[in-house]
């Protein structure tokens, strides 16, 4: 198979590439993986995530789980977004990837593995990715050896393991159910959004939709709230900012941040001229 890997410009900048691998590139990667990810083998490259966003290997370990290699940026910012944002489009569209794929190895119900490459990973950034340990998520920091003669690399574990579910999102059918599936922290960030959202417009129309809660004014979609594991929140005002990633909502200056984002495109909605400065 050749490999050609695709990223976004921001993607190339900070992310290592093969080549911090020393000789042989991809393939020693892919030889790395294989000895850190039991019975690894490459697949295919460059799944799209949206966004702009890139798994830039796939692969299949010796359970038959399908696994989503991307190389990364260590930084606190960078990587758990990374993590989050591969996790939700793998777990909702697992079993397609897999039909896509058409591998023999490959088996539907065996689930997903997310596994981060970087040259280092910062505390922080580790700090953020240890709740995902056990659902999917796992890092492996770059490291070399070298003697006189010769140079390898492999790569070391330092964070997690384990596997998540195909749909993993929870399906609750109403917004009180949802809430009830949810860790103590993200039904306190879900209550505090809803009531501020409740004071903005008390007409918008909140649903449960595949594990996110969802505020719609006139039928259009204005406001998401998504839920990673048990502690984490995302929030994003689609149409605001396109492309733009979701907010992360660990702390009240974010929470705050979010609604601000909201009640903006609210206000442009109810008034095209808002914001313009005409």
């Amino acid at each position: 198979m050749e490999h050609t890997s695709k990223m976004t410009s921001g993607e190339a900048a900070s992310a290592p590439n093969a080549g911090a691998l020393g000789p042989g590139g991809e393939a020693a990667l892919e030889a790395s993986l294989a000895q850190a990810i039991r019975g690894f083998e490459l697949v295919d490259q460059a799944l799209e995530l949206g966004r702009g966003q890139h798994a830039h290997l796939l692969g299949v370990d010796a359970e038959g789980s399908l696994v989503l290699v991307l190389l990364v940026a260590g930084d606190a910012e960078t990587a758990p977004l990374r993590a989050l944002d591969a996790l939700r489009y793998g777990t909702r569209h697992g079993e397609a990837i897999v039909r896509h794929l058409n591998h023999a190895r490959l088996l539907p119900d065996a689930g997903l593995r997310v596994a981060l490459v970087a040259e280092a990973f910062d505390e922080t950034a580790l700090e953020r990715l240890r709740p995902l340990e056990g659902a999917g998520v796992e890092a492996y920091a770059l490291r070399t050896i070298r003697s006189r003669g010769q140079e390898s690399s492999y790569l070391e574990p330092v964070v997690g393991g384990g596997r998540a579910s195909f749909s993993a999102v929870p399906k609750a059918s109403s917004v009180e159910e949802l809430l009830g599936s949810l860790g103590s922290r993200q039904r306190e960030v879900a209550g505090e959004v809803r009531a501020r959202l409740e004071r903005l417009d008390e007409r918008l129309a909140l649903s449960a939709e595949s594990g996110s809660m969802v505020w719609r004014r006139e039928g259009e979609e204005l406001a998401v709230l998504e839920f990673e594991g048990e502690h984490l929140s995302r929030g994003s005002a689609p149409g605001r900012s396109p492309g733009r990633s979701p907010r992360t909502l660990d702390s009240e200056r974010e929470l705050e941040l979010f609604v601000d984002d909201v009640v903006a495109e609210y206000l442009r909605r109810a008034d095209p001229g808002f914001g313009s400065g005409g």
